[in-house]
């Protein structure tokens, strides 16, 4: 579906957010008078997309809750080990061992923080302990993950995902809409999703803009947005985006990056980054790919035909982490049982969207993934 942005009194910078952490489920058990304590001893704090909040290795004097927005954890300056979104805390394990910060936390895109310092948070917890005791139920939480060697935050999906027009190509007339009704066939039905075009939102100002962010993420939903336009939009949108879509019209439009897409990719790490390369119809010839995927690095990319909607599906599944693989096995025999188990899975309409395999099977599955 589409919603409109309203403009607000700001007209640059973070948005101005009132903290509400009762509507994040850390604070789900702690009384109101504790949290209204808590917000009235800490400062908010706008961190602009790819400012550094903590480094590797200084004192961990303060603790920090996400208000809105994404923040990535990096070790040694190299290893992403984990995304942090809203409604979750930052530092925390150093803050509570008293000890040096063991990884750099990044902002994703224009986000804020609240600002808790050690002598302000000890003050209130005494009258307060609720808060100490959801605190060591996240501290707990988060070492049982490490211990699982699963990051904390490794399982979360972006939720807020740009679309960007590859070279020179255009969005095709109703793309983003229809990316969003296959988002819609694909997730829950308590799920939201919400697609934003161009002529939609050009008129919300940043701070209104990250401002509506915060609210969508409050409720879980998925937010499709038209990055294509003026330079300062295309700017706007990618540097609130935890995803990057880049859209290509191979034999239609000329390769190389443009402006926006490589601003966008500075911001946007490739693990996060898909390109979708578009034809009219299915039975037109797949070529040229290298071209238009060696200068944008993503991490996947999808060759879609806007004549199947089942191409939108599939896509919508690997944006979402729903996407489904098959695996198989070698041998003979088996290679040919092969044939039965994907008989019944497209009887039982279970879709297969990327499919591998050792020896006979390697053969069947190329022959399968080539519609054979």
């Amino acid at each position: 579906m589409s919603e409109d942005l309203k403009s607000g009194d700001a007209t640059s910078g973070a948005a101005q957010i009132s903290p509400d952490l009762s509507r994040h489920a850390l604070f789900a058990d702690v009384p109101p008078d504790a949290l209204e304590a808590l917000a009235a001893v800490s400062e908010i704090r706008p961190v602009s997309g790819g400012e550094l909040l903590v480094e590797q290795g200084e004192d961990a004097d303060a603790l920090y809750f996400v208000e809105s927005g994404r923040f990535r954890v990096v070790v040694n300056k190299v290893h992403v080990v984990a995304y942090i979104e809203a409604g979750e805390a930052i530092g925390e394990l150093a803050f509570f061992a008293g000890g040096k910060r063991t990884a750099d936390v990044l902002a994703t895109r224009d986000s804020a923080v609240l600002k808790v310092s050690r002598r302000a948070f000890d003050d209130i917890t005494h009258t307060h302990p609720s808060l100490n005791e959801a605190m060591l139920k996240l501290v707990s939480e988060r070492l049982a993950a490490a211990t699982a060697r699963i990051s904390s935050g490794s399982t979360t999906t972006p939720r807020v995902i740009a679309l960007l027009p590859a070279g020179d190509s255009q969005l095709p007339d109703g793309f983003v809409s229809r990316l969003a009704a296959a988002f819609e066939a694909v997730i829950p039905d308590d799920t939201a999703v919400v697609a934003l075009d161009r002529a939609t939102s050009e008129a919300a100002d940043g701070a209104a803009y990250q401002a509506w962010l915060a609210e969508q993420e409050a409720k879980g939903a998925y937010v499709l947005v038209d990055g294509s336009g003026p330079e300062k939009w295309s700017d706007q949108i990618c540097r609130n985006a935890d995803a990057l879509v880049m859209v290509g019209r191979p034999g239609m439009a000329t390769p190389d990056t443009n402006q926006a897409e490589e601003k966008a990719l500075r911001w946007i790490s490739e693990d996060h980054r898909t390109l979708l390369l578009v034809r009219d119809k299915a039975s037109k010839t797949i070529s040229h790919s290298a071209a238009w995927i060696d200068p944008r690095q993503p991490k996947l990319h999808h060759h879609m035909a806007l004549d199947q909607d089942g191409d939108f599906n599939k896509v919508a599944r690997f944006l979402t982490g729903r996407a489904i693989g098959l695996v198989l096995a070698g041998g003979g025999a088996l290679g040919c049982a092969h044939l039965g188990v994907v008989q019944a899975l497209r009887q039982a309409d279970i879709p297969i969207d990327f499919i591998g395999g050792a020896s006979a099977g390697a053969a069947m599955g190329g022959a399968i993934a080539r519609g054979m």
